[in-house]
């Protein structure tokens, strides 16, 4: 069992930002000090490509990212077996991927200010060149008319790449420094994305391409909520996780209102008291 007084303050921010669920006194749960976990590992081919952004397909083949060896990978967990694709760009830094309708995995180069899209039939890839100001896509995401949705994290911005014209269209984010890092598509079609610079949620309106900012979270808070994986539920709640661990709630924008679970406010205290 793990005690609150053998962890230092920071020891027990990192423990809460990787989404370990820490009761009062510091304690894990007993069911979780006992549980047994097994875990399968797959040496990537490529050493030091470091591995990043897996995507599980409709085939049930994993797709990853090499962001350090500039490639695109894919492993068949049935059989073990990898296939790897180089970029045409060198030190293009694939950073997020996902894949169409099609089966064609895109990606955001984000050493090199491109999209790219692989085809894995034949293993070519397209560049679809971003903006000067929009030097390092982040994250992409599809919404339901098959466009793509991206976060361009140090430039501050949103991007939109529909891919039957080639059109790119991109709107910076108001807040100085706000990082923006995840995006997840509403039901309606309603980019929402995570900055992960400050304590606030993002969305794009895909008509007007007007951006607006939602508080998230309270302030002070060490571990940012913003770093954390969120969806959006069929009414329209968006659902802050960690991991396993479930964080918090917000209620749709026009709502003006914000949920935070009793256990959230628990860990503020504990950090802010640590």
């Amino acid at each position: 069992m793990w005690k609150s007084k053998s962890l230092p303050s920071a020891a027990l921010a990192a423990l809460l930002c990787l989404g370990l669920p820490i009761l009062a006194g510091g304690r894990l749960p007993a069911a979780l000090a006992q549980v047994s976990v097994s875990f399968k590992e797959w040496p990537v081919p490529t050493k030091g490509s470091h591995p990043h952004d897996p995507l599980a397909a409709a085939d049930g083949s994993l797709w990853y990212t090499g962001q350090m060896a500039s490639t695109l990978g894919r492993l068949d967990p049935e059989t073990g077996v990898f296939k790897e694709y180089r970029t045409n760009v060198p030190n293009s830094g694939p950073h997020g991927l996902v894949a169409d309708q099609d089966g064609n995995i895109w990606f955001t180069a984000s050493f090199a200010g491109y999209i790219g899209k692989l085809d894995p039939n034949t293993g070519a890839i397209t560049e679809y060149r971003l903006p000067a100001d929009a030097r390092d896509p982040h994250t992409p995401v599809f919404d339901q008319a098959g466009n793509l949705w991206f976060t361009v994290i140090g430039a501050n911005a949103i991007g939109r790449l529909v891919p039957k014209t080639g059109e790119i269209r991109i709107v910076h984010v108001p807040t100085k420094n706000a990082l923006p890092y995840g995006i997840a598509v509403s039901s309606d079609g309603i980019p929402y994305f995570a900055e992960f610079g400050t304590n606030k949620l993002g969305t794009v309106d895909p008509t007007s391409f007007k951006l607006s900012e939602n508080q998230a979270v309270a302030r002070g808070l060490v571990c940012r909520l913003n770093q954390q994986l969120f969806t959006i539920k069929r009414n329209g709640v968006i659902s802050l996780t960690r991991g396993a661990q479930h964080i918090g709630e917000t209620l749709p924008r026009n709502s003006g209102r914000r949920i935070e679970f009793e256990r959230l406010l628990i860990l503020r205290r504990r950090l802010i008291n640590a």
